[in-house]
């Protein structure tokens, strides 16, 4: 009779994937630039970014099911220089991991001296989902 160790350690068959979480790694391929979900806990550094989940954008229903979603994320980057170039880099890494986006009014603010930019991003279909690991 084969003997099994009962305490063995098993990798899990599935692994949960988050899609803001996903859209922060990939804007965070961005040299020069950090980004995190939904606020900075400590003092934020001198280029830095938010992705934020918004809202459900879309909702598709089909025999009183909801069968299809869209869901909007706010993608913030407040960077302390006005160059333009920052905005083919995030919108690079937007179309890479994100359904569609549009880019919102540019401003500067003030109060933080720094130049703020701003997108929406959609995602279709669920925010979290399993993958094998």
């Amino acid at each position: 009779m084969a003997r099994t160790n009962r305490n063995a350690q098993t990798a899990p068959a599935t692994v949960t994937r988050d899609a803001v979480d996903l859209l922060v790694e990939k804007l965070n391929e961005i040299q020069g630039i950090d980004f995190v979900r939904d606020a900075w806990e400590d003092k934020a550094p001198d280029n830095y970014g938010v992705v934020e989940m918004a809202e459900q954008a879309m909702s598709q229903w089909a025999d009183d099911k909801m069968v299809e979603q869209a869901f909007s994320l706010t993608v913030h980057l407040y960077a302390t220089d006005g160059s333009n170039a920052w905005i083919a880099k995030i919108q690079e890494k937007l179309a890479e991991a994100t359904d569609w986006y549009s880019m919102l009014p540019h401003e500067y603010a003030w109060d933080i001296g720094k130049n703020h930019w701003s997108w929406t991003a959609y995602i279709i279909g669920p925010l979290q989902w399993e993958e094998g690991a």
